[in-house]
């Protein structure tokens, strides 16, 4: 079971505060180390002992490693003390400017092994989360992976790459942005988040990241079909095509083994080039999607997490982008869809609309439920952006018997009859299918037509 081989009380006392006596002890349920009234085992650091040639024995006495913050020293002792080690792969990994953010201890040598959720741990500055420790976020296994991975960690299974932690197990990778942290949420006495925000990721053959630094490590993590002198030339043709970036604007590399192509998207306007296996200098808004017959407007299938199973509330608040000079708002309910899979915003002004969905996949008895971020789909003032509706919107969310590696958004229509839908491929086409129905996963967002004319214009990929 969960933090099975870790004891309740730690041993590492404290001192007094008020006259009482604390320990530490590990939360079982949440996690974490904590404080506790009473006394704990006197506060003399860890050792080891050695037999020395001869068969004489030494006793060394192990101290804490640097780079994180000091009174984090306490939790530290006790990861010594279970046969944990600071992450080396970590540290070496990370720009100077952020050695000292965060440390990273890994189960490498604990015994018995400890499971794969709790065997790393990150310390992490107090003003973040109190308790300064939380097990490092991993992804999901894949199936029949679990009793595999209780086997002694590997050192790369979570490193650091200039200003990213990366964790992997199985065909998955998370990437967090330690440059964007974030106050750790507690209700009930439960986390609800990541110290720090996770801003890319590898899920089997696909990936996508926020920065080229992570390129090599997605690429190398996806397996994707490129040797080492390929992934040079990636990187070449990511250099020449990030010239085409105004300023400092946020950009995104995806890429699918399957297709076997990598694309680079720029700022808020999306404007999008491939960048392997040729370079595409021609960049454009719907770049990548050129199948989509409303060009610019289609945008890919993005965060998507874990469904809580709560309903969409009716009002959302949303970030600003600081490359188009749009303000964090809070946006309120256009529509919703009658089995609340799915939900339409708009902001005050009527000028931002922001949708956000449940992708439902259904095959045999097994059903897994995806919840989306907010994706803004209608904008006054921006390039490429399609007609607002004029008449009543309906909304629905997406079911299907898997999830798709190179799905999209599609638009068509105009402001009196038109739709978002949803594609299994953006490279399907009324040109190039042989069975064009069959990539139409529904109709999203809706109006000017019923429920039965939205299907067969998605069917149809055409309006």
């Amino acid at each position: 079971g969960r933090n099975q081989n870790i004891p309740y009380k730690a041993g590492r006392d404290l001192g007094t505060v008020g006259g009482k006596p604390y320990h530490l002890e590990f939360n079982r349920e949440h996690s974490y180390w904590e404080a506790k009234e009473g006394a704990g085992d006197p506060d003399t650091p860890p050792q080891t002992t050695t037999t020395a040639p001869g068969g004489q024995t030494s006793t060394t006495t192990v101290t804490t490693q640097p780079g994180a913050p000091t009174d984090a020293t306490a939790i530290e002792d006790l990861f010594q003390k279970k046969g944990m080690l600071q992450n080396a792969k970590v540290r070496e990994g990370l720009h100077a400017d952020f050695k000292d953010k965060v440390r990273v201890w890994s189960c490498a040598k604990c015994e018995p092994p400890m499971p794969f959720p709790t065997r790393h741990a990150w310390i992490f500055p107090a003003e973040l989360f109190a308790p300064r420790n939380l097990p490092v976020p991993v992804p999901q296994a894949d199936a029949n992976e679990e009793e595999k991975l209780l086997a002694a960690a590997p050192e790369d299974e979570v490193r650091g790459i200039v200003r990213f932690i990366a964790t992997s197990r199985s065909s998955k990778t998370l990437y967090f942005d330690l440059d964007q942290p974030t106050v750790v949420a507690v209700k009930d006495g439960q986390p609800q988040n990541h110290p720090y925000k996770q801003t890319g990721y590898v899920n089997g053959g696909s990936f996508g990241v926020p920065d080229g630094v992570l390129l090599k490590d997605a690429i190398e993590r996806s397996k994707f079909p490129l040797g080492a002198k390929k992934i040079e030339d990636v990187l070449a043709n990511f250099a020449a095509a990030l010239k085409k970036r105004e300023g400092s604007e946020a950009y995104s590399i995806t890429g699918t083994a399957v297709s076997g192509a990598l694309n680079l998207t720029l700022g808020a306007n999306r404007l999008q080039g491939q960048i392997w296996p040729t370079l595409d200098q021609n960049f454009k808004a719907g770049g990548g999607h050129e199948a989509n017959p409303g060009p610019g407007h289609a945008f890919d299938f993005s965060g998507l997490g874990p469904d809580d199973g709560k309903p969409f509330k009716d009002t959302l608040d949303v970030k600003g982008e600081q490359a188009t000079g749009n303000p964090d708002e809070t946006v309120t309910k256009v529509a919703k869809a009658d089995d609340d899979t799915a939900m339409l915003y708009a902001n005050k002004e009527g000028t931002r609309w922001f949708f956000v969905y449940k992708f439902i996949v259904e095959a045999g008895d097994k059903k897994e439920t995806s919840r989306s971020g907010a994706g803004w789909v209608f904008a006054k003032g921006q390039k490429e952006k399609p007609l607002f509706p004029s008449v009543a919107v309906k909304v629905k969310g997406i079911k299907a018997s898997a999830r798709p590696a190179n799905g999209e958004f599609r638009y068509a229509g105009d402001d009196k009859k038109g739709m978002w839908y949803a594609v299994k491929s953006k490279t399907i086409s009324t040109q190039n299918a042989v069975d064009l129905s069959s990539n139409c996963l529904g109709p999203v967002i809706f109006w000017g037509m019923d429920d039965a004319a939205a299907l067969s214009a998605c069917k149809a990929d055409k309006l």
